[in-house]
């Protein structure tokens, strides 16, 4: 929780939420007071890459809202919902709604769509209200189709002003709704310009996946939506990760690239197969593989190492994997003091892999 509260943090001054299919509203009500009908005309969706129905047209994607689209209007402590009810010639949409609390003229308004996109009305983090967790985390659940962008993590947010006149309300001046979120379509090869059929695709940035995507049959073009003010550090490593059977195939651009919302790029993206480091782990009798072991393996394929740990040390020693900013696993032994020698022997040797691997650098975990 704490580390999806820094990144709604980070991004609290582009009002960035994701968008989310229908959940069940949590925390969400209204304050009893005055009922007013408000209706009102916002834009056109704009951009390249915005909801709420899209059409692939060569190198751009046309969107358009559609009738009972619902946007989430946060005012006054509350959230009420707002209905488009007509498309109109110019791409505008009419919304209308019941609005409740205490609203006065000239009250901030914020629009978020879709509406299910948003908690509640408390302000979270910097946030004029609290945005759905669940909904972030389906950027790292999509399944790389328009399809499933569209229906599920296509995310806008504006904000405006109340015109409120009686039991009459409506937005002052012209409000639009933009997207925060890009359309990346990747179209996978090898070496060699041969179709990849991954079944696992992930874009990083750094060590953090910025949307992670998986086919249970395996296609070579995906469509991957990306959230540009979620990423911490844009000039980070740009890892591009696939799955194809049981490799690993990664291309990685040294200094990022830079992603602007509601913008479509395509790509034709050629990966390099991963070595795969096997590593086998002899265990203390009754005791937990990974976490407790006595000697290790590990191999290429081609070469191997190995160790004996100084008995001193059984059940002291724990072994795990994190992704590597150029691709790859990054191998960490996390020691006691006795295992310094089986350590350090086992980082020189993968130092000799590097020309196939990104291995660690730092001699230790």
């Amino acid at each position: 929780m704490k580390a999806l509260k820094k990144i709604f943090s980070m991004v609290a001054a582009a009002f960035a939420l994701l968008a989310c299919n229908k959940e069940k509203d949590t925390n969400v009500e209204p304050v009893q007071g005055n009922t007013i009908h408000f209706t009102a005309t916002i834009a056109a969706p704009g951009g390249d890459a915005t909801k709420t129905t899209y059409t692939e047209d060569g190198t751009s994607i046309n969107v358009a809202w559609k009738v009972d689209d619902q946007i989430a209007l946060v005012h006054n402590g509350v959230v009420d919902k707002a209905t488009v009810t007509a498309v109109n010639t110019d791409g505008s949409a009419t919304i209308e709604a019941t609005i409740t609390g205490t609203p006065s003229d000239n009250d901030d308004v914020y629009l978020a769509y879709p509406a299910e996109a948003v908690d509640s009305a408390t302000p979270a983090d910097g946030l004029h209200f609290t945005p759905s967790l669940t909904c972030f985390n389906k950027v790292k659940g999509q399944d790389g189709t328009l399809a499933f962008i569209q229906n599920n993590i296509d995310f806008r947010m504006g904000a405006g002003k109340l015109a409120v006149s009686g039991t009459d309300a409506s937005l002052k001046g012209s409000v639009s709704i933009p997207s925060i979120i890009c359309i990346w379509k990747l179209t996978l090869q090898d070496e060699s310009s041969i179709p990849l059929a991954a079944t696992k695709l992930s874009v990083n940035y750094g060590v953090y996946p910025q949307a992670v995507a998986t086919s249970a049959t395996g296609k070579s073009e995906y469509y991957l939506c990306v959230v540009p003010s979620f990423i911490p550090n844009a000039t980070a490593d740009l890892t591009i990760e696939a799955t194809v059977g049981s490799d690993t195939y990664t291309y990685t651009k040294t200094g990022g690239a830079a992603l602007v919302a509601g913008k479509y790029y395509q790509s034709t993206v050629t990966l390099s197969q991963q070595a795969i480091l096997k590593v086998t782990l002899n265990d203390i009798a009754n005791a937990t593989p990974v976490t407790s072991f006595k000697s290790l393996s590990v191999s290429d394929g081609t070469t191997t190492y190995t160790a004996t740990l100084p008995s001193e040390s059984y059940g002291k020693c724990r072994i795990s994997f994190h992704p590597c900013n150029g691709g790859g696993q990054e191998l960490h032994i996390h020691r006691h003091g006795q295992c310094r020698q089986a350590v350090l022997g086992l980082y020189d040797w993968c130092r000799r892999l590097r020309s196939r691997q990104d291995l660690p650098d730092d001699g230790e975990s």
